[in-house]
């Protein structure tokens, strides 16, 4: 397991972020990654919920940074005044593609969620956080930078591609 905070995949502001398949209202998603070719910043996809100002945060899914070999499970999460921190696992050796992840939103109190993944027999939680109002519920293929992928969210194949 590694702990970084995402913020240093942002040094270069003139990188956008680009979303394909974006699905809503989902509590449980399965997310698998079936190509993924990062150049400059990352692909990733995921499942999550967010306040409706973007002040807070959690999501999980399989990620992959420019410079990385292979995509990673990871859960990341914002709490309003901290910085995100962003926590990742190794996906089994060999099969880091076509390794299904499913990601479950679990409501914990009133305003308070958080992300479980489970992998290949593994399991990881996040811990909860505040999502004060206006949420919303969503999973996509998020590519920030110059990369592509390919994805399957539910069962359904998503294809995304950007370059800058």
């Amino acid at each position: 397991m590694k702990q970084t905070v995402p913020m240093q995949f942002r040094a270069r502001t003139a990188l956008l972020y680009h979303y394909w398949g974006i699905v809503f209202g989902r509590l449980t998603t399965k997310v698998t990654a079936i190509q993924m070719a990062v150049v400059e910043g990352h692909a990733a996809v995921w499942a999550g919920i967010n306040a409706g100002d973007n002040v807070s945060w959690v999501q999980g899914g399989i990620a992959q940074s420019g410079g990385q070999a292979v995509p990673e499970v990871y859960i990341e999460r914002h709490q309003y005044g901290e910085n995100p921190v962003y926590t990742s696992w190794p996906l089994p050796a060999g099969k880091e593609l076509g390794t299904p992840v499913v990601v479950k939103l679990v409501r914990t109190s009133y305003k308070h969620w958080k992300v479980i993944v489970t992998w290949a027999g593994q399991r990881q939680e996040s811990e909860p956080v505040l999502i004060p109002r206006g949420k919303t519920i969503d999973a996509c293929l998020e590519i920030w930078g110059h990369a592509s992928a390919v994805v399957m969210i539910n069962k359904k194949t998503v294809k995304g591609s950007a370059k800058q």
